[in-house]
């Protein structure tokens, strides 16, 4: 009897941490955070984030939850090992990000060292997503062979990035963030503050958002406006462009702007240099 109430109380505890698991994840799915930050056609609605906010995710190629497991391919050097050992542990023992990193012989993606134009470190390959899910259940990283031994393991560490969903960042002001697209300008090597919120929205670990007022621009009509971001991750408000209410000091009531002190705050994403979709189109070009 004891034995009977002991299974049905670990069953019980194992559906409800599943299901904790899918109430966690099932909130960053595509179309949700759609409806919480910034989206822009330009980035087929799944970037969300921008170059202001510091994070940009892809809903739509992701990794399913906080793990990731990946195996070595059997010709990958003890250099390139070491590199992903490093990288690995540089994501999972970063203060206050849920990320894990493993090797598993099961793992579902690959780390492999393939000969690439020179100007190239390494690249991330989403070989199959589940197109209902956004969820990746085969991706690759792609090691160089030309630059096995001139490469750090921040360049492993960005290319971890990709496979957990964040994409590239191209402004000068993100050099200092590890999703910054190339290591030449990349001034750090583990994840920092800007990728770990990245990773957290990502997999859903950051759902309650906490919203202030910053300002936004003034418009060609000469109306100051703010616009709502979360004071945890950055992230902008979708749709939440209102116009500035003045006191009798001219201070907005709501975001603090000082009326007539400047035109513009925090603008919507862009993006300069490489295209978004480059280093995708990168790597399909060497799945041939």
């Amino acid at each position: 009897m004891k034995n009977k109430v002991l299974i049905s109380a670990v069953l019980v505890f194992v559906l409800l941490m599943n299901s904790f698991a899918v109430f966690a994840h099932s909130t960053s799915q595509s179309g949700i955070l759609a409806k919480e930050y910034i989206d822009n056609t330009n980035y087929q609605d799944y970037y969300i984030g921008g170059e202001t906010v510091g994070w940009f995710i892809n809903e739509s190629c992701h990794t399913d939850g906080y793990n990731l497991t990946y195996k070595l391919a059997g010709s990958v050097t003890s250099t390139t090992a070491n590199l992903v050992s490093d990288a690995a542990t540089s994501w999972t023992y970063a203060s206050s990000c849920p990320i894990v990193i493993s090797e598993n012989a099961n793992g579902i993606g690959t780390i492999e060292e393939y000969t690439m134009a020179s100007s190239i470190n390494a690249a991330f390959c989403n070989y199959a997503v589940n197109s209902s899910t956004g969820h990746l259940t085969s991706w690759r990283i792609r090691v160089n062979k030309i630059h096995v031994n001139d490469i750090g393991y921040g360049t492993l560490v960005h290319e971890f990035g990709h496979a957990i969903g964040q994409t590239d960042l191209y402004s000068s002001i993100n050099k200092g963030k590890i999703m910054y697209h190339t290591s030449n300008g990349r001034t750090v090597s583990d994840p920092q503050t800007q990728d770990k919120w990245g990773a957290k929205v990502i997999t859903g670990y950051h759902t309650s958002h906490s919203w202030e007022y910053i300002f936004y621009r003034t418009n060609s009509s000469g109306v100051a406006q703010h616009r709502r971001r979360c004071t945890y991750c950055k992230g902008i408000k979708y749709n939440s462009v209102e116009s500035c209410t003045f006191n009798a000091y001219g201070v907005c009531t709501k975001c603090g702007h000082v009326n007539g002190s400047g035109t513009s705050g925090v603008t919507l994403p862009e993006v300069t240099g490489m295209s978004l979709w480059e280093e995708q189109r990168r790597a399909y070009r060497f799945l041939a």
